[in-house]
């Protein structure tokens, strides 16, 4: 479908060494409206940061700006205003019997957000008959693991490390002309790669999370003969141990789970690799 965004930006920054890569980026790239403004776009990022090299700030001040702009976005929820110029074809599929070719990818409509900066495209893949939605930004913090809505038709969808979710549903009929939103999680915990005896048979360890709001989980690790589960419960939210209903969403790599947590609820969730970092978000 297309390249990965870590493969197009090496591709801009000339750090791919591998020149059949390299020729298969630069032709898709020639092709692909998509991929290629993500690249015009990424360039525009680097003279930016290139400028910038020359003023030298403390590293202390980037940390601090970093934090507060984490804070900005904790549980905010953003807007999104339609574009109205669209881009309908990204990819032709040959014609058959002289009909006029049919588009291998859609896009069926654009959104966007000023601040933060994003785009949000509805997207056909004619050939999977799979619709599905991507977000785009400079951050990833802003694309990967948050969750898109349609409030008027209360739904919702969780974009895995892409920025892509895919939907079930016609998005080129009205859901496509509904007001669109994105939900940033309230708070987010990372779970380092996971230390253990894969030869005992049973044992147990609970790790407490915490983050500079005072959010707090508990994180119980249990081995089995049978498989490998994290048990994670909510202890408090901003410091409080009373709170109403919360989605909690785990994610290791390229898999998802997510469940509605009551204060006393708990998920489980089958760790797939323990070499592999695991992030719990709270919506």
């Amino acid at each position: 479908m297309h390249f990965d965004r870590k493969e197009l930006r090496q591709y801009v920054n000339q750090s791919l060494t591998d020149d059949k890569m390299i020729a298969e980026i630069s032709s898709h790239v020639n092709e692909c409206e998509f991929c290629r403004e993500y690249c015009e776009e990424y360039r525009i990022v680097l003279d930016s940061e290139k400028s910038a090299q020359a003023i030298q700030i403390p590293s202390r001040a980037f940390k601090v700006m970093d934090l507060l702009y984490k804070e900005s976005l904790s549980g905010k929820i953003i807007s999104l205003k339609r574009l109205e110029h669209n881009s309908a074809r990204i990819f032709q599929l040959a014609a058959d019997s002289g009909e006029k070719p049919k588009p291998e990818i859609e896009n069926i409509a654009n959104m966007y957000s000023d601040q933060p900066e994003l785009i949000l495209r509805l997207m056909r893949d004619n050939l999977k008959k799979q619709d599905y939605i991507q977000l785009i930004a400079d951050d990833d913090s802003l694309i990967s693991g948050v969750m898109v809505e349609i409030p008027d038709a209360d739904q919702s969808f969780i974009t895995d490390n892409n920025g892509i979710a895919l939907m079930d549903d016609d998005i080129s009929g009205e859901l496509s002309s509904m007001k669109w939103q994105i939900k940033m999680p309230s708070a987010t915990f990372e779970l380092n790669p996971l230390k253990y005896d894969p030869e005992a048979t049973e044992y147990q360890q609970d790790i407490i999370l915490q983050t500079e709001k005072n959010d707090k989980i508990k994180v119980s690790f249990q081995g089995k003969t049978a498989g490998k589960q994290i048990s994670i419960s909510i202890l408090q939210l901003e410091g409080q141990k009373d709170f109403g209903h919360v989605r909690m969403i785990i994610t290791q790599k390229d898999k998802s789970q997510s469940k509605i947590l009551s204060p006393n609820g708990e998920m489980l969730f089958t760790i797939t690799n323990p070499k592999d970092e695991i992030k719990i978000r709270l919506f």
